[in-house]
């Protein structure tokens, strides 16, 4: 509860005076936040009525209350999409690069198409999502699941032994990118990760089933076709736009 909330002015003399408070409401296992004045009514502080605010506000609301010597200044790459102390979301553009997977008791390195990805951090975890084509995104960008192994359905990466950096600094984002660019995948976590074609089985069936072993085939052959670009037709739509991306993993 607020200290001096209902407490006689006088009383108070000699202390700061309050003149705005944050109500926190817990709600869907995060926070909604409400910015409330405080006003000074017979000779009492009182609470008035708050208005919602968002993470952009409270950031603001955090850095105006930092002494100035604390205040650091990073200057920020061309691929930073959103960057405060506690989130930073850049993206990476498409890029023919290594990839590391295991096969089974083989390690594979191959030398394959990625799409454009969108990296989030907070509270040193990672989600991903993939963009099509090249672009810087925007707010209203649609997104589509990282057609990668090791990744949830909600874009977190299932780090398992992966060291993560403990902050989101602007020097961190290439450590934060080798927790992909250089891991090594082993499994698939979730049935949107690719749309493929249908697949030929030894026993004559054809399906799509996304396995890891569909996954395998596939950027293999990426690998043995020396092929470009990633093939955006392979993209699942994750149903969601950058702005709601970022909004879901802000808690």
């Amino acid at each position: 509860m607020f200290p001096f909330a209902n407490a006689p002015l006088g009383e108070y003399n000699k202390q700061p005076v309050p003149e705005m408070a944050l109500v926190f409401h817990a709600h869907n296992g995060g926070y909604d936040i409400t910015q409330h004045t405080i006003s000074h009514r017979s000779g009492r502080y009182n609470i008035d009525a708050g208005i919602a605010i968002g993470p952009n506000t409270l950031h603001a609301l955090l850095i105006a209350m930092q002494p100035e010597d604390n205040l650091q200044t990073e200057l920020l790459p061309p691929n930073t999409l959103v960057h405060s102390p506690i989130q930073s979301v850049w993206y990476t553009p498409p890029l023919r690069r290594r990839m590391y997977i295991r096969a089974g008791k083989e390690t594979l390195t191959l030398n394959v198409p990625w799409p454009a990805l969108v990296f989030h951090v907070r509270n040193r975890k990672l989600a991903i999502a993939a963009i099509k084509g090249s672009r810087r995104p925007g707010e209203s960008t649609s997104l589509y699941h990282a057609p990668l192994m090791n990744i949830y359905a909600n874009g977190n990466l299932c780090s398992g032994s992966i060291a993560l950096p403990d902050t989101c600094r602007v020097t961190d984002f290439p450590v934060w990118e080798a927790a992909i660019f250089d891991t090594l995948f082993t499994h698939v976590n979730h049935p949107k990760t690719l749309r493929l074609a249908n697949t030929s089985h030894r026993n004559g069936t054809r399906s799509r089933e996304i396995t890891t072993a569909a996954h395998v085939r596939f950027w293999r052959d990426l690998h043995r076709t020396k092929t470009r670009r990633f093939p955006v037709s392979a993209l699942v739509p994750m149903d969601c736009e950058l702005d709601q991306f970022i909004r879901r993993h802000a808690t």
